[in-house]
């Protein structure tokens, strides 16, 4: 979600994926257990990705 905000040299992609990053890191430091997933600009192929990785994971 890459859209320009009025007024400002930031688009909400970029607020967006600095929060992520935020509560990442608060959460390592806090010793918890997290994963962030990119899937893509094609959402469809990145959940059959995922979906792919997790089976084989546990299988």
């Amino acid at each position: 979600m890459n859209v320009e905000i009025p007024g400002q040299k930031l688009t909400f992609g970029v607020v967006i994926d600095a929060q992520a990053a935020g509560d990442l890191a608060v959460l390592e430091s806090r010793g918890r257990r997290a994963l962030r997933v990119h899937l893509g600009v094609d959402l469809a192929a990145g959940l059959e990705m995922l979906a792919a990785a997790f089976d084989e994971a546990l299988w």
